[in-house]
């Protein structure tokens, strides 16, 4: 009887113990948030329990005021929030905020966005600025040269003349169904590989299979550059490096140890290891597929709707190329194609946010207006520690930065001076892919519209253009990157 009691009693203590420690968490936690609410009491803001303005994660919850009050976030109408506010600036004040200051600088890398590139070796995007940066970036800078360009180009008509052979000279009804996003299925975390589902095993199996397929291509291709004999001549070195991007960059890696070997430094530390190596490769494959893949989706919805555009880019062709197809060395002739790429991917942002961490207290400019659209420009003071988000898609819209016809999808604005365009950041940390992304999606476009006209496929007889519109374009979903919906369209060889 004694034991019970004493085993009664202990156990009222610890729960008694937790309970303290329980609403001392929260009452500290309660007293910071108060704080927060303080610094931002001058913006616009929309409080939240915790930060849930992560794509993949704002269109997975359900809308809880308060809690997860994702209806606010307009994702699918990402000026709009802006435009209910009068602000170009919101807060995010979160409860459960890790830090002590509301939602530069340098990247948040312990987010998913970053780490979940890590899966096959750390890569340049998941790198914080500093040492770490340079390092990566000495190696994989050189991968982007003008040779691995027209590479590029080169590749991506390949691509789409077996497209059209495979898929358009049948006679049949092409249609190509982007099923899954390949990103999502590879960052998968370990923990998933746990669960007995089939599906996810298949997951499991596939990127099992996919490291080792780049583990060997690698070591094949450091192989064959070694027995060839890597030169250290720097006028020889554009000219020995690989056309694929795969190969320059393990070319390059062998450069940067041969450097060292001849500085008498040590070979074995110098560039990158074998998993950075490979996770850059990684890195190199999902840059051509998710991002400029989808981006070149939503670029023929926009044709197949916007017609005289076609005619536009395909009159710009002739002019430059006339009966020859358009190569790598006829882009700077071709600024409309171009244009065609970069205003799809201002109106439909694939990425759509930037994470940045300020490193200390900064000062910020944004601009508010009134109901009559009259502007003033103010600053705000953004505490160190705070998670900072530029909202590209957002951006991209502003009217007040792009005109009143913002919304609408017009090549031509990109022709001249713009505002700044933050789809691929800015800066030291401005996306290194730039070049590449331009150069696909310009073969892609001078390609199918050199040869083809576009034609949108109605989902019945009587459906009007505002509706394909919106099953074409405004169907588009929000997964880790933004998905284009799925449409039809015809190919009319010219």
């Amino acid at each position: 009887m004694v034991e019970n009691i004493a085993a009664t009693v202990l156990l009222q203590h610890w729960f008694t113990v937790a309970v303290s420690v329980l609403l001392g968490v929260l009452i500290r936690l309660f007293i910071r948030y108060l704080m927060i609410l303080n610094h931002v009491k001058a913006l616009p803001s929309i409080p939240t329990l915790f930060f849930g303005f992560e794509p993949g994660l704002r269109t997975r919850l359900p809308h809880i005021p308060w809690i997860s009050p994702v209806n606010r976030y307009t994702v699918y109408e990402p000026w709009k929030k802006y435009e209910r506010a009068r602000s170009d600036l919101i807060a995010f004040p979160s409860f459960l905020s890790p830090t002590s200051a509301p939602h530069l600088s340098h990247k948040p890398l312990h987010m998913q966005r970053y780490t979940g590139f890590d899966v096959f070796g750390k890569t340049l995007l998941s790198t914080q600025t500093g040492p770490e940066h340079k390092r990566h970036w000495s190696v994989v800078k050189r991968c982007f040269s003008d040779r691995q360009m027209a590479s590029v180009w080169d590749a991506m008509r390949w691509s789409l003349d077996t497209f059209i052979e495979e898929e358009v000279n049948q006679g049949e009804d092409g249609v190509v169904v982007d099923e899954e996003s390949v990103l999502l299925q590879i960052i998968l975390p370990p923990v998933m590989q746990m669960v007995p589902l089939h599906k996810l095993q298949r997951f499991w199996r596939a990127r099992k299979a996919f490291l080792e397929h780049l583990e060997q291509m690698y070591l094949d291709k450091r192989a064959e550059l070694r027995a060839e004999g890597i030169s250290f001549d720097v006028d020889k070195v554009e000219d020995q490096a690989s056309k694929d991007l795969l190969g320059a960059l393990v070319h390059s890696q062998l450069n940067v140890e041969q450097e060292a070997r001849l500085q008498k430094g040590d070979e074995k530390v110098a560039g990158l290891t074998k998993s950075e190596i490979i996770g850059n490769m990684w890195l190199l494959i999902f840059a051509g597929h998710e991002t400029s893949g989808h981006t070149l989706v939503f670029a023929v919805a926009y044709l197949a709707l916007y017609p005289h555009w076609q005619e536009s880019v395909y009159n710009e062709i002739i002019n430059a190329c006339g009966d020859e197809q358009p190569t790598y060395s006829d882009m700077h002739k071709l600024p409309l194609a171009s244009a065609v790429c970069l205003e799809t991917l201002r109106l439909r942002d694939i990425v759509s946010t930037i994470m940045k961490e300020a490193v200390t207290d900064v000062v910020v400019p944004y601009t508010s207006w009134d109901s009559k659209g009259n502007l003033s420009p103010r600053t705000h003071l953004v505490k160190k520690g705070s998670l900072f988000v530029v909202d590209s898609s957002a951006t991209s819209l502003n009217p007040h930065a792009w005109g009143p016809q913002s919304m609408e999808f017009n090549p031509r604005r990109r022709l001249g001076s713009t505002p700044p365009f933050t789809s691929f950041s800015l800066g030291a940390r401005q996306c290194l892919g730039k070049r590449f992304a331009e150069v696909e999606m310009t073969s892609f476009i001078s390609g199918i519209c050199r040869n083809f006209k576009i034609l949108p496929v109605r989902a019945h007889e009587d459906e009007s253009w505002e509706e394909m519109k919106a099953r074409m374009i405004d169907s588009a979903t929000e997964q880790n990157s933004f998905q284009p919906g799925k449409f039809s369209v015809r190919l009319q060889r010219r």
